[in-house]
C-alpha cells in the first residue's frame, strides 16, 4: 500500500470548508443590515449582523492559522 502525502488535501478541505463558512457568515450580515435598515427589527437585524461578523473574522483567523 502506497502511503500518501495527505497534508495537501487536508488544506485544500479546510479552505473549501472555509469558503462555505464565509459565505454562511455573510448570509447572516446580509439579511441582518436590511432588516435594521427597512424593518421595525432593529434590535434582531443588529444581533444578526453581529453574529455573521463574528463568525466572518473567527473564519479568518481560522484561515490565517492554516497558512
Amino acid at each position: 500500500m502506497e502511503n500518501r502525502d495527505t497534508s495537501y488535501k487536508h488544506f485544500l478541505i479546510s479552505i473549501i470548508k472555509s469558503i462555505f463558512r464565509l459565505i454562511g457568515s455573510t448570509l447572516l450580515v446580509v439579511p441582518g443590515y436590511h432588516l435594521h435598515l427597512h424593518s421595525d427589527f432593529h434590535s434582531i437585524g443588529y444581533f444578526l449582523m453581529f453574529a455573521g461578523a463574528m463568525f466572518f473574522l473567527a473564519e479568518v483567523l481560522g484561515i490565517l492559522e492554516e497558512l
